[in-house]
C-alpha cells in the first residue's frame, strides 16, 4: 500500500468505511484485482473549444505560496492543473450526491482496493459495465452522454456505464482528480474550525478586468444569479459562501463537495447578468437600425 502523504487524503480515505457516495460516484473499499481493461472507450464527445460553451477564461484567482487549501490539493493530472465543522460533512455514505466511489469490503481486512463507479450503477452488474483507467476517466469526464462539454465536473451530467478499480489510496486520489478536482482537499478544509470560505462580495470586490462589474450587482440581483447558477440542477458542489441576505445551501439536496468560492462560471453569469440590466447604447441602437436600413 503506497504512503498516504496527504494529511487531506488520509483523512478523507478513514472516513469512507465499507462504502462512500461523493456527487454521482460511489466509492467502494476493498477491490483489489484490477480487471482488464475494456479498449475504445466511445467517444461521443465534442472536443471543447478554447471557450467551451461561450465562457471566457476564468477570473484571476490569488493562490498565496502559503495557502494551505492548494497546498492540499496536491499536483493535479497534465492538463488538469485547476485552481478540500460542519456537520454536513461528516453525513452518512449515501449522503454523497451522484456521482460514487465505493469501497466494498469490511475495513481492517487488510484489502485497499477501490472501485469506483456512477451512483446510478450501484447495483448494476460487473460484467455489464466497462472496464476504464485513469486516462479513460479523464476523457469520461470533459463530456456528457450526449457529447455536450462539461464546464463544471460538479455538474449532476457524469456518464454512466463504466468501473473503475484503483489498487491503492494513490490510485483513489488520482482518479478523484480527474472526476472532482480539488473535492479531496477542499472537503479536508471544510471541516476545519476555520473554512477558508470567501463570499461573493469580497470575491467580486478584487475582480480586475471584464469581471470588475460584477461588483456592481446589488445583493438582489446577485442571488438571482445564484439561485440560478447554483442549482442543485447545474452544480452538486454545497456552497458555503453568501450573499448578503442568501444563508448557505444546506446538507440536503447537495454532495459532500463544498464550495467553498463563486466559481468561473458563476462569475460570468453574473458579468452577464449586469450588461443585460444596462440600459442599450442609444449610438449603437442607430448604427444597428441605419445598417439594416
Amino acid at each position: 500500500m503506497a504512503k498516504i502523504e496527504n494529511p487531506a487524503l488520509k483523512d478523507f480515505v478513514a472516513s469512507i468505511g465499507n462504502e462512500l457516495v461523493l456527487a454521482q460516484v460511489i466509492i467502494l473499499r476493498g477491490r483489489t484485482e484490477v480487471p482488464p481493461h475494456t479498449p475504445a472507450l466511445p467517444m461521443n464527445r465534442t472536443l471543447p473549444s478554447p471557450q467551451p460553451n461561450g465562457f471566457p477564461s476564468p477570473p484571476p484567482v490569488s493562490c498565496p505560496a502559503d495557502n494551505q487549501r492548494f497546498a492540499l490539493r496536491g499536483p493535479l493530472p497534465r492538463r488538469e492543473r485547476r485552481g478540500s465543522g460542519d456537520d454536513g460533512f461528516r453525513a452518512s455514505p449515501r449522503e454523497i450526491n451522484r456521482g460514487i466511489l465505493s469501497p466494498d469490503r469490511s475495513e481492517g481486512d487488510g484489502v485497499t482496493g477501490y472501485e469506483l463507479r456512477h451512483i446510478d450503477d450501484a447495483a448494476v452488474a460487473d460484467d455489464s459495465l466497462r472496464v476504464v483507467n485513469l486516462n479513460d476517466i479523464r476523457i469520461l469526464a470533459q463530456s456528457t452522454a450526449s457529447g455536450e462539454f462539461r464546464p463544471l465536473k460538479s455538474a449532476p451530467t457524469l456518464q454512466r456505464g463504466w468501473r473503475l478499480v484503483v489498487a491503492d489510496d494513490a490510485g483513489l486520489e488520482a482518479a478523484l482528480s480527474r472526476l472532482y478536482p480539488g473535492a479531496v482537499a477542499d472537503w479536508h478544509m471544510a471541516r476545519s474550525a476555520n473554512p477558508p470560505v470567501t463570499n461573493y462580495r469580497e470575491y467580486a470586490n478584487r475582480q480586475s478586468g471584464m469581471f470588475r462589474v460584477t461588483a456592481k450587482l446589488s445583493d438582489a440581483q446577485a442571488v438571482r444569479v445564484i439561485e440560478s447558477t447554483c442549482n442543485a440542477k447545474f452544480c452538486l458542489k454545497r456552497r458555503l459562501w453568501t450573499v448578503a441576505g442568501f444563508s448557505p445551501d444546506p446538507v440536503a439536496g447537495k454532495s459532500l463537495i463544498p464550495c467553498l468560492e463563486p466559481c468561473a462560471v458563476l462569475m460570468e453569469a453574473a458579468r452577464r447578468a449586469f450588461r443585460a440590466e444596462q440600459p442599450e447604447n442609444p449610438a449603437m441602437k442607430l448604427a444597428a437600425e441605419a445598417e439594416a436600413g
